[in-house]
């Protein structure tokens, strides 16, 4: 019996100074009351594995509450701003002869100036691929479409744009070949 009571005892100082410390919570003093209800219920012979039990709950300091994580926000990366661009025919005639090599001189600005060289130029005739220019100083190009018979044509050109430029196309231009250029 007098196990049994020191059992107990030990019990409820242990629950006495937990609350004091502060760090009781409702797990915690549900294991004590527990605890102590199974040392009274017992025999001699299981006092010991209720002490053991009883020395086995939560120490008298505190623990540490885990604060809530921060995560940083991340940085967008700025998407960047593609410069407007124009291609536009610059010197070109109206009329040319059947079956000459018919050479134009087109530009590809960007923001209302000159254009950087070394861009691709898709040229179309009546909206049909015709071949690719290059850019050269100052975004000018030349561009030869090989003889074609009489008839009217319309022509075209057209920057697919990058990263750094935007894509444009020139205004369709409408040229007459006629079989002989008058005098």
């Amino acid at each position: 019996m007098k196990r049994l009571m020191i059992a107990l005892i030990m019990v409820i100082v242990m629950v006495a100074s937990l609350s004091i410390a502060g760090c009781t919570t409702s797990t915690s003093s549900n294991q004590a009351a527990s605890n102590a209800s199974q040392a009274a219920s017992t025999t001699a012979s299981s006092t010991t594995s209720a002490a053991a039990s009883a020395s086995a709950a939560p120490s008298g300091t505190p623990s540490a509450t885990p604060s809530p994580s921060v995560v940083p926000t991340p940085t967008p990366t700025p998407t960047p701003v593609q410069q407007k661009t124009y291609v536009d025919f610059l010197a070109v005639a109206l009329e040319y002869q059947a079956y000459n090599p018919i050479s134009m001189t087109m530009g590809l600005g960007v923001n209302g100036g000159q254009g950087p060289s070394g861009l691709p130029v898709n040229m179309y005739i009546n909206g049909v691929y015709s071949g690719q220019a290059v850019t050269g100083s100052g975004g000018t190009f030349e561009y030869t479409y090989q003889g074609m018979p009489v008839g009217n044509y319309t022509l075209t050109a057209s920057f697919a744009g990058n990263g750094q430029y935007a894509p444009s196309s020139a205004a369709p231009y409408h040229i007459v070949v006629v079989a002989q250029l008058p005098q």
